[in-house]
């Protein structure tokens, strides 16, 4: 062909049209042979598979002949010699006429380039082969792009078809070689950056070649945080990085330099060392997160241990600065959220321990961290919670502090409220001089004079809250919400069925725990005062409560001793006793109990007022007899004299005559007279119960109504005419 060239482009003839035009001609069926033939060879390869891709990247030479004969016409078209030979209409024609039949050229080296670069994809090299299948795919799809028509082309299907398949088969080529050098397993990457046929620097471009690198990376981040920097950048785990020993390849390098507990500073387990280092290369690197037996407390040792965990990462993908910026961007978000929720305020506010300085100090080391991750190049797309953090740290710490004081509180408000001591409420108060006017001022109140017992844990919250105030005195919204809280929390039953295990005891300390508060909130807190009716409201609310439990059941011992009055076999009747000296026990108890923990003024008279309340109900049941028998009154009366004797003896001061406790009783329990005469009357004669009646004007009309009387009469006295006389006389 360049042989004929030269005969048409001889200076006899060549500058002629007729003879440019006819080795165009020429040019042109040279073309269109070579389409032809590179077509069916293409439809014969890739349409009906009858022929091997060999057959088509032979035309490879041809079709390059070709070329340099089109390019020396158009560079001949190009000489102003020529140019000037012809006419300007002329040469517009043979310059399309040029285009043309390079475009054609152009079509058929691109496809003999595609396949070429096919051909030569050996998966054995997968570098190389990433390169060319890239090529080849690129440039089918530029000629598609140009040559639309091409898609609808079955043997353009089949080229395709063909390239994603070689593509498919060095990815997985790919793959195995990154698993390889890339091996998670239990919280533990091996890294083998040797081992293989390429290093990772080709392994990576390999990847990008094949279009798979972005995918394939976002899901080797994802596994990097779930195996590794997940746990990392919590307080409850340590990094361990074992390195090559370059002088000795058997024995492993632990690199560990930072400071934990010595008890947590373990090395990860001998089986994956021993893994690590039989794995099959001495470059072996291990990186091992290794979970800690009590949780780190600085918050410079976590920052310490994601920097070297990325560090060391970092220097395995030395060279391909874009990999690190992008785990940065991938894993960026994890990082901060983690850090935000896990560490900086539990390490950073938290474990300041209420130190302003200890917690500046830490807000230094969150700023180097930064700092070291973005010279490895690791760089999060929004650092906005770091720096609010640092700009805000004023406000966090504020926040923090009354957090954990809230939280203190509340611990304490809902501790065992049975762990007891005993206080005098203006001795607590920071607010009173002993020598000051405001001691006399308390003297006034019996109850504060007196000594009396509050839940240890009521005593430590005030205590706390005069700590913070003494540290914050501005801060008087967390004084008031502690006490608000307390309100809240505390709660006391409305029905016996509600209380389950509220017992009365329990009932007491939380009333005793409100009036102590209320107090603080009157002289310690002043700033508090308004939840002082709210506090003795719920002391009222829990002594109402106590009050009525301790009624109900002494209700309940009442009944049963007041039961089955009409039987009079012993056995009733040792029941019966042992009813009654069960509710004197019940008395001696809760006098034991009660006047250890209430100011024994307010408990006297809240004795008082259950004592009445029983001889009442006693009263009660009596006269609702209609019939009682004189063994029954006899046994009742010896009953009532034991159990009277027996609960004044709760209200007895040293060196008091039985008189003058009798008279103390009678002052404090206005039903005791009442009872008194009822035990009288259960064995006085008629005669004697009218000496005392006197026509409603004698000791008896003090304690029971004439239809009282007229009743006892009826119950304890036979019908006769003496008893008709003397009921006809009660008025």
């Amino acid at each position: 062909m360049a042989n004929f060239l030269l005969e048409v482009l001889s200076p006899s003839d060549a500058a002629t049209l007729d003879g440019f035009r006819d080795a165009l001609v020429i040019v042109n069926d040279k073309v269109k042979h070579l389409k032809n033939e590179l077509v069916l060879s293409l439809e014969s390869c890739f349409g009906s598979f009858d022929s091997d891709i060999y057959r088509v990247s032979s035309w490879f030479v041809e079709v390059h002949g070709v070329d340099e004969e089109a390019s020396k016409l158009s560079e001949k078209l190009s000489t102003e010699k020529f140019a000037q030979s012809i006419s300007t209409e002329e040469l517009g024609f043979v310059q399309e006429e040029i285009a043309s039949c390079s475009s054609n050229i152009q079509l058929l080296k691109g496809l003999v380039e595609v396949v070429q670069n096919l051909e030569s994809a050996d998966p054995s090299d997968i570098y190389t082969a990433s390169k060319r299948l890239r090529k080849s795919k690129d440039c089918l799809s530029e000629l598609i792009k140009e040559f639309f028509e091409f898609e609808r082309v079955e043997w353009v299907k089949g080229l395709q078809t063909a390239i994603i398949s070689q593509i498919y088969e060095t990815y997985d080529l790919a793959m195995n070689e990154w698993n390889t050098k890339f091996q998670f397993e239990h919280n533990t990457l091996v890294i083998d950056p040797e081992i293989g046929k390429c290093d990772i620097a080709n392994l990576v471009e390999t990847l990008r070649n094949l279009n798979y690198f972005p995918k394939h990376y976002e899901r080797f981040c994802e596994q990097f945080w779930e195996e590794l920097l997940s746990k990392a950048s919590t307080p409850y785990y340590t990094v361990r990085i074992t390195l090559p020993n370059l002088k000795n390849s058997k024995k492993p390098i632990l690199q560990t330099d930072i400071a934990v507990n010595a008890n947590n500073s373990e090395s990860p387990p001998e089986s994956i060392l021993d893994a690590a280092v039989n794995f099959g290369s001495p470059s072996t690197i291990l990186i091992h997160v290794k979970k800690l037996d009590s949780p780190i407390v600085e918050a410079s040792v976590v920052f310490k241990n994601i920097h070297r965990l990325l560090g060391q990462l970092s220097q395995v993908f030395a060279g391909k600065v874009e990999m690190m910026r992008t785990m940065g961007e991938i894993l960026g978000p994890k990082l901060i959220n983690q850090l935000s929720t896990k560490c900086l305020k539990s390490l950073i506010l938290q474990e300041s321990k209420g130190s302003k300085e200890r917690a500046r100090e830490n807000i230094l080391h969150l700023h180097d961290f930064k700092e070291n991750l973005r010279d490895i190049n690791f760089r999060m797309s929004d650092e906005t919670t770091f720096d609010e953090f640092e700009s805000n740290f004023d406000g966090l710490f504020m926040r923090q502090v009354r957090e954990d004081t809230l939280a203190h509180a509340r611990v304490l408000i809902k501790a065992n409220i049975h762990h007891t001591t005993e206080t005098i409420p203006y001795e607590n108060s920071i607010h009173v001089n002993s020598n000051s006017d405001e001691r006399s001022m308390l003297h006034n109140s019996p109850y504060l004079l007196q000594s009396y017992t509050i839940s240890r844990s009521i005593a430590a919250m005030v205590e706390l809250l005069q700590d913070h105030l003494e540290n914050y005195p501005e801060d008087f919204l967390l004084i008031s919400n502690t006490f608000n809280m307390f309100i809240g929390i505390v709660n006391i039953p409305k029905h016996d069925s509600d209380s389950k295990d509220f017992i009365p005891l329990s009932a007491v300390l939380i009333h005793n725990n409100c009036m102590f508060l209320a107090q603080h909130a009157e002289t310690t807190f002043p700033m508090c005062e308004d939840t002082v009716p709210l506090l003795r409201s719920k002391a009222t609310q829990a002594f109402t409560y106590m009050m009525k439990s301790i009624r109900t059941h002494l209700n309940g011992m009442i009944s049963l001793a007041m039961a089955s009055l009409d039987e009079e076999t012993q056995e009733i009747k040792s029941k019966r006793r042992h009813h009654f000296q069960s509710i004197a026990v019940e008395f001696e108890k809760l006098d034991r109990i009660f006047k250890t923990v209430l100011p024994s003024r307010p408990w006297r008279e809240a004795l008082a007022t259950l004592v009445d309340h029983t001889l009442n109900e006693i009263c009660s049941k009596v006269l609702t007899c209609e019939d009682i028998s004189a063994n029954t009154a006899n046994e009742l009366a010896d009953s009532f004299t034991k159990l009277g004797v027996e609960t004044s003896q709760v209200f007895k001061k040293d060196g008091l005559t039985p008189r003058e406790v009798d008279g103390i009783v009678s002052k404090l329990v206005p039903k005791w007279q009442r009872f008194r005469m009822l035990t009288f009357i259960l064995t006085a004669s008629m005669r004697d119960i009218q000496d005392k009646w006197v026509n409603g004007c004698g000791p008896l009309s003090f304690c029971f109504t004439a239809e009282e009387i007229r009743k006892l009469v009826r119950a304890l006295f036979q019908n006769t005419d003496h008893r008709a006389a003397f009921l006809a006389s009660i008025k």
